[in-house]
């Protein structure tokens, strides 16, 4: 049976290619708690929600430790949610760096 799905889907028994990401029922209840507060706060709360990134610059953003689907966001403004979401700023700049000449001992 195993070697007939593989045939007819490409996959090995009931498992399918992509990974399983599906939020627990903890996740969507701390979600949705932490969007009410944000609702009950809005015009304080826009400054803990609303981030710019410039255009040299993306952002990677974890929902409770997990990076969320659609990689990373920017340029532009993007939305997190306070408690739940944590974002990290990438320079994607390139650098560079004075290395010193070094000396040949023979």
């Amino acid at each position: 049976m195993a070697i007939m799905d593989v045939m007819e889907n490409g996959t090995s028994g009931s498992k399918s290619k992509e990974c399983d990401e599906s939020s627990g029922i903890f996740s969507v209840i701390l979600t949705i708690c932490s969007l009410l507060l944000v609702l009950a706060t809005l015009p304080f709360s826009l400054l803990y929600t609303v981030k710019v990134v410039q255009e040299y610059e993306r952002a990677v953003i974890f929902r409770l430790g997990r990076l969320i689907s659609g990689g990373a966001k920017g340029p532009g403004v993007f939305f997190i949610i306070p408690c739940v979401d944590i974002y990290e700023k990438i320079d994607m700049r390139s650098q560079t760096f004075e290395i010193p000449p070094q000396e040949v001992n023979l």
